[in-house]
């Protein structure tokens, strides 16, 4: 701590002498009760965010993520730009596009996800919920996928395995109570009643869903 604040601190508790003639171990010794405190002052003074912004100096915008950093000044982008001409006005940025108030998606962020058909091969309880199966999926040529799936309270085990059902096949992993799920089934739910998703033809495991 700087000295003036440390001496601000000892005449605040009203101790006698000075902070920095005493040991540090009397920075363990309690108040003594009945201590009379002094008026209290700020130690510290108030910083306004522009004084802030003024001792941080200029910053440069971090890059998106997947686009390369600058490796200096000749990789900026202003580094060869001809300076404006005298009385010009300057070009007005371009405001970042805001995203969607209602929630909706663009056709781009819809393809991202991956949406598949597989069968049903085993259903087991899940050893540690007792909502929740843990499922063995057949995805074709995405191979054997494990799902965990809260299922429990609509549907018994046999009546899952060998339906052919929908699935979210790039869905990051996520340990569910310990055992891992490499996706997300399907269901319709109408607040009563839950159903999985499944074609009304015959498709194969790994079919696509456009």
């Amino acid at each position: 701590m700087n000295r003036r604040y440390s001496r601000s601190v000892w005449k605040a508790l009203n101790e006698a002498g000075s902070v920095h003639d005493q040991p540090w171990d009397a920075a363990k010794a309690p108040l003594k009760a009945g201590t009379a405190l002094a008026d209290p002052k700020a130690v510290f003074a108030k910083l306004d965010l522009k004084d802030i912004a003024a001792l941080a100096g200029p910053t440069a915008a971090a890059p998106a993520p997947g686009e390369p950093k600058a490796a200096g000044p000749k990789a900026s982008a202003h580094a060869h730009a001809p300076a404006p001409a005298a009385g010009a006005k300057p070009a007005a940025a371009t405001p970042p596009a805001a995203a969607p108030a209602d929630g909706k998606v663009t056709i781009d962020e819809f393809a991202r996800i991956h949406l598949r058909l597989a069968v049903v091969k085993s259903v087991e309880a899940h050893p540690k919920a007792d909502k929740l199966y843990v499922l063995k999926l057949d995805a074709g040529e995405l191979g054997e996928r494990q799902v965990v799936a809260g299922l429990k309270a609509h549907y018994k085990p046999e009546e899952l395995v060998g339906k052919t059902v929908a699935f979210v096949a790039n869905l990051q992993p996520a340990m569910l109570r310990g055992v891992e799920s490499q996706g997300m089934v399907l269901a319709g739910d109408d607040g009563a009643t839950v159903a999985v998703l499944e074609p009304r033809r015959p498709l194969p495991p790994g079919a696509k869903i456009r």
